[in-house]
């Protein structure tokens, strides 16, 4: 799955071309937005509670259309997707949301399965690659448990597990430690860098945690009103200046930027099985 959306000779994984997205009489929720994200490229996207930050991550995967411009992955339009592809898009990206949308009558091992389900894996590499997914954010051995009986931290690591069982090319975090104190903010946010490093994902994190953001040296795009602020860049990126709009007006220019191991049959209920169609947001 993670070669879906591949690097092609240096050119962006993801570009916001001159975006404007206007929601009818709610005003407008991005304005003039251009961005590129580059292949393995982890970045902050900050701002306050209606800043656009959650509408920038909805375009990315077909939840929302720009009214003006255009939205490219590896040079293809989402925008003009047509509506049978896009949950091929989607199965192709691990999206991270706040309120981690798990199915409390299915097991972790049922939840972190589902992308798979969809897609078709078979049984035989289901198990491993699900085990895998569990192992990797810390919670081996806990299959069998109900979203229920985990800690909101615990819930937010089996949200993660069932985005990146998929192997993604692009995962999108969506305040994903809104809920949390600052411990397992920290916990998570360590969880989703490490992904971006070890996987070679790119990852887009949208979030007002200024602790998190300056506990990392990633790239910052700060939105205010709809608009970019600020492009600050990783000390140890291509550029470590800050870009900045001086007048509202002005338009900014912003550079573009598994050997699985066998696991416990017992993680693996045999109880009833629901419809993958309940998982939908």
């Amino acid at each position: 799955m993670g070669a879906a959306f591949s690097d092609e000779q240096g050119a962006p994984m993801i570009r916001f071309h001159n975006v404007t997205k206007h929601y009818g009489r709610t005003g407008m929720a991005l304005e003039k937005v251009d961005l590129a994200f580059q292949q393995g490229e982890f970045a902050f996207i900050t701002g306050r509670s209606g800043a656009g930050k959650t509408t920038l991550l909805k375009l990315l995967y077909a939840a929302e259309h720009p009214t003006h411009g255009d939205v490219l992955l590896e040079g293809r339009s989402v925008a003009r997707l047509h509506p049978s592809s896009v949950p091929w898009l989607r199965r192709n990206m691990g999206i991270v949301v706040q309120d981690f949308r798990l199915l409390p009558r299915r097991s972790i091992f049922e939840n972190v399965a589902l992308p798979l389900e969809v897609c078709g894996v078979k049984r035989g590499e289901l198990r491993p690659r699900v085990r895998q997914a569990l192992a990797r954010v810390g919670l081996e051995g806990m299959g069998k448990r109900r979203p229920g009986e985990l800690s909101g931290g615990e819930q937010q690591r089996v949200a993660i597990a069932r985005a990146i069982v998929n192997r993604p090319s692009i995962l999108l975090a969506d305040e994903p430690t809104g809920n949390l104190d600052h411990y397992l903010s920290s916990d998570i946010m360590d969880l989703l860098v490490g992904i971006c490093r070890d996987q070679g994902a790119t990852v887009l994190v949208a979030t007002h945690d200024q602790d998190q953001v300056k506990r990392h040296d990633f790239r910052e795009v700060h939105l205010r009103g709809g608009r970019i602020e600020f492009d600050r860049r990783s000390q140890h990126g291509p550029s470590g200046n800050v870009t900045a709009l001086k007048q509202p007006g002005d338009e900014a220019t912003h550079s573009s930027p598994p050997g699985t191991e066998a696991g416990d049959e017992r993680d693996e209920p045999q109880g009833q099985r629901e419809s993958p169609s309940e998982a939908q947001a």
